[in-house]
């Protein structure tokens, strides 16, 4: 499984969204773009937040906490962010 699959899941794209963009696309890095369009227009949820973002970077599959850690760090910088829950 590649990672872009992975940070779908963790975002709650459809695993039936993921398998149309992998089916459509051979490129990683399409298949990414692919998968950040769905997000952003919020096919499969309510929407793309900061939360998720780093909730699917903190998750065992991504296992990104570093990058997750520089994220709250640049968005508390910014005022953007309160504070993440769920994760």
């Amino acid at each position: 499984m590649h990672l872009w699959q992975e940070f779908g899941r963790a975002v709650y794209i459809k695993q039936s969204t993921l398998d149309k963009i992998a089916a459509n696309f051979r490129e990683v890095e399409r298949c990414f773009t692919e998968m950040l369009a769905a997000w952003f227009k919020g096919e499969d949820s309510t929407g793309p937040t900061w939360g998720d973002v780093i909730c699917a970077l903190k998750s065992p599959a991504m296992n990104k906490e570093e990058l997750a850690q520089q994220l709250i760090q640049k968005l508390r910088a910014g005022k953007e962010l309160e504070r993440c829950f769920g994760c």
